[in-house]
C-alpha cells in the first residue's frame, strides 16, 4: 500500500494566522481532496484524511489519507496538479474557492512526495487569488461542455503553478535577506580590514619603539664609556650614578606597557597581553658548613689515651660520599598553531612574551623550545593546535578566551584571569 501525501503552507515566513482563516482554508481544501480523490477511483468510504507535522507559527502542515490507495493511484493524484489527470468541472472549481479566504499578496502552497521514504516534499505547486479567478473565469467560458473538461482545458486551468517558493512567493522577502546578510558580509569584512591594519601599525610601532630604546642605551653605554675614571669617585657621582641604568629601565617599561595597552584599545573582543616581568632559574644558595668550635675545658687534667675503634665488620660496604644530581632540563616542545578564522594569538616562553598578533585564516605559527610555553587565544575555537606532531582537540568554542600551558610535552588549560602567573 502506498501513501497519499500532501503538504499544505499558507504564506511561508508569516507567523499567525485568524481563527476564521484557517477553518475556511482546512475545510475547502478537505472538500477538494475528497473530490479529487473521487476523481482518481480512490473510495471515499475507504478511508479520511488526516493532519500531521503541524509547524509552530503559521498554517503548514501535512494530510495524508488514512486508507488502501495503490501506487498508480498517487501517481493520478499529483498528475492532476500538473492538469494531466481528467478532472471534472467541480473538482477545479472547488480548488479555485480554496483561495477565496486569502489575500491578494498571499499564496498557498502544495506539497507533494515522490516517495514514501521523502520527510519532506520534493515539488510544491502554488494557488494565488489571481489564480483563482482565472479558474472561475475559464469554467464560466467552457460551462458549454455538459459532463466534464478535457485533460488540454485542466491542463490549461493548472498551468505555471511549479516551484512557487522560487517563482511567484517570498521573492521580495528572500531579496531582502539577501541584501541584509550581504550588508552585514561587508560590515564583518571592514571590521577585520581595520583590525589587521591596526595590528600591523601597532607591530610597526613596537619595532620602532625597541629601534629607538636600542639605539639610546647603546648611545648612553659608549658615552658612559669615554667618561675618564678616576680612583676616588666624587660622593656626588657615587650617589647618583646608579639613576642612569634605572631611568633607562623606567622608560623602557613605561613604553612597553603603553604600547600594549594601545594595542589592547584597537580590538574590542581581545584580551589583555601583560608582559610578565623575566624570572630566572637560580639554584638556591648552599650555605657553608661550618664545623662547631669545642672550647677548651678550664679545668686541666690527665690525658686521656683514647680507646681504640673496632674495624667496621667484613662484608659492610663502605659509605659512599653523596653526590649531586645535574639539573634536568625541559624536553623539546614543537608547537603548531594554525587559524582556521581570524584570532588573537599571544604566546609567552618562560613567562616572556614571544609573541602578539592577530593571524588570519590558514595562517601558522610554529614555536620550538625546551621551556614552558603559555599560549592565550582570543577565539579558541578559531586555532587547530598541534603539540609535537599530535593535533589537540578544541581547546573552546568560537569567540571562547583560552590559555593553555606546554611543559615537557604536556598541555593543560589555566584560567585566563592570571596569564602572568
Amino acid at each position: 500500500m502506498a501513501r497519499l501525501r500532501v503538504r499544505m503552507e499558507l504564506s511561508r515566513g508569516v507567523a499567525g494566522v485568524p481563527l476564521e482563516k484557517l477553518a475556511r482554508l482546512v475545510d475547502e481544501a478537505q472538500k477538494f481532496f475528497r473530490l479529487l480523490a473521487e476523481d482518481v477511483q480512490i473510495g471515499k468510504d475507504g478511508g479520511e484524511w488526516m493532519g500531521f507535522d503541524f509547524h509552530p507559527k503559521s498554517l503548514n502542515f501535512t494530510a495524508e489519507f488514512m486508507g488502501y490507495v495503490t501506487p498508480g493511484q498517487v501517481r493520478e493524484f499529483q498528475a492532476a496538479f500538473d492538469g494531466v489527470t481528467l478532472l471534472r468541472r467541480a473538482t477545479i472549481a472547488q480548488f479555485a474557492k480554496i483561495a477565496g479566504a486569502i489575500e491578494e499578496n498571499e499564496l498557498i502552497g502544495f506539497g507533494l512526495y515522490q516517495n514514501d521514504e521523502e520527510t519532506q516534499p520534493s515539488e510544491w505547486r502554488s494557488l494565488s487569488k489571481r489564480e483563482a479567478l482565472r479558474i472561475n473565469e475559464e469554467i464560466r467560458l467552457l460551462s458549454h461542455i455538459p459532463t466534464g473538461l478535457d485533460p488540454k482545458a485542466a491542463a490549461n486551468l493548472f498551468r505555471n503553478r511549479r516551484q512557487p517558493a522560487i517563482e511567484e512567493r517570498g521573492i521580495e522577502a528572500l531579496t531582502e535577506r539577501v541584501d541584509r546578510l550581504e550588508h552585514d558580509v561587508s560590515n564583518h569584512s571592514e571590521a577585520i580590514q581595520n583590525l589587521s591594519g591596526a595590528s600591523v601599525n601597532t607591530e610597526q610601532n613596537l619595532q620602532k619603539l625597541l629601534t629607538a630604546v636600542d639605539s639610546f642605551c647603546d648611545r648612553a653605554t659608549r658615552q658612559m664609556e669615554r667618561l675618564p675614571g678616576s680612583a676616588e669617585p666624587p660622593a656626588e657621582s657615587r650617589r647618583f650614578g646608579w639613576r642612569i641604568p634605572v631611568t633607562i629601565a623606567a622608560v623602557c617599561a613605561i613604553a612597553a606597557v603603553l604600547l600594549f595597552h594601545g594595542t589592547n584599545d584597537t580590538r574590542d573582543a581581545a584580551d589583555r597581553v601583560q608582559a610578565a616581568r623575566p624570572v630566572g632559574n637560580q639554584a638556591p644558595a648552599v650555605a657553608p658548613v661550618v664545623a662547631p668550635r669545642v672550647a677548651p675545658s678550664p679545668v686541666a687534667s690527665a690525658p686521656v689515651t683514647p680507646k681504640p675503634t673496632a674495624p667496621p665488620p667484613i662484608g659492610t660496604p663502605a659509605a659512599k660520599p653523596m653526590t649531586p644530581k645535574p639539573a634536568l632540563t625541559g624536553a623539546e616542545q614543537k608547537i603548531e598553531l594554525k587559524a582556521t578564522e581570524p584570532t588573537w594569538v599571544a604566546v609567552h616562553i618562560d613567562n616572556q612574551l614571544a609573541f602578539a598578533r592577530l593571524l588570519d585564516r590558514d595562517q601558522t605559527k610554529t614555536i620550538e623550545t625546551s621551556g614552558t610555553v603559555r599560549v592565550r587565544l582570543g577565539n579558541a575555537g578559531g586555532i587547530q593546535i598541534t603539540a609535537n606532531g599530535k593535533a589537540m582537540e578544541p581547546s573552546g568554542r568560537k569567540g571562547q578566551v583560552k590559555v593553555i600551558e606546554f611543559t615537557n610535552g604536556s598541555s593543560r588549560i589555566v584560567p585566563p584571569e592570571s596569564p602572568g602567573k
